[in-house]
């Protein structure tokens, strides 16, 4: 079993990104290059973010599989996944935090 922790992490990304899209674009950018009516063709450049978005999610959750199922492994099964996705989850965290120059005890 994986943790919402993990598995909702996709919907996370594509969230974040999707608001960046918005505040990265002028509104007349953003309409041109994000919006379309329904029943014609998304453009260009929203398809390819798209793509992009779905790129990055699925390798993203292929790392933190990756990552869960080698500790499992490693450990021999004596650990459960959920918690490795948890211990995962929070040295993602401690690490962002460093990164930004906080301080991490």
């Amino acid at each position: 079993m994986f943790k919402d922790s993990s598995a909702n992490k996709g919907g996370v990304t594509s969230s974040s990104l999707e608001v960046l899209v918005g505040l990265g674009l002028a509104d007349a950018d953003h309409a041109q290059c994000m919006t379309f009516k329904e029943g014609s063709s998304p453009p260009d450049f929203y398809q390819a973010y798209v793509k992009d978005i779905q790129a990055r999610v699925s390798e993203n959750a292929a790392l933190e599989f990756g990552c869960i199922w080698a500790e499992y492994e490693r450990l021999g099964g004596a650990k459960p996944r959920c918690v490795i996705s948890d211990e995962l989850s929070q040295t993602i965290t401690r690490l962002a935090r460093r990164a930004r120059g906080e301080r991490v005890v």
